[in-house]
């Protein structure tokens, strides 16, 4: 990997640690952190005006006044091809449900925008496994 060259590392180091130390996001994470950004700023209704209503909640969804333990979920839409899964649509809030599901302090305790994103960027380097199995 390129960390590797960039650190100056060994050819067979750990990039978990390199990752780390330097503060770069891996690319699977980085993805991961420019989805959860854009929903983010989808939630807040600053994201570009083509993806106005693109996405409507469970609770908005939902008739009357039940309320749903995953209301403020993202609903999905259902797609019959794997392709279509695996495209922003489906993506997207399916990153943002998991995402809020166990870090939901993290989007209320966030008080502009910069701090969430910088809160996201902690919360994903300290998910690097550093440990060697």
């Amino acid at each position: 990997m390129a960390i590797r060259a960039i650190t100056d590392s060994h050819y067979i180091a750990h990039t978990g640690p390199l990752f780390k130390t330097m503060k770069i996001l891996p690319f699977e994470l980085l993805v991961q952190y420019f989805r959860v950004k854009f929903m983010y700023e989808f939630k807040l209704n600053i994201a570009p005006r083509s993806f106005f209503n693109m996405w409507k909640t469970r609770g908005i969804m939902s008739q009357g006044n039940i309320r749903l333990r995953n209301q403020e979920d993202y609903s999905i839409p259902f797609a019959r091809l794997n392709l279509v899964n695996n495209l922003p649509l489906c993506t997207l809030p399916a990153t943002w449900n998991v995402f809020f599901i166990n870090n939901s302090f993290i989007v209320e305790q966030a008080t502009s925008r910069f701090k969430f994103y910088k809160k996201l960027k902690r919360k994903l380097l300290d998910s690097i496994v550093v440990a060697c199995d």
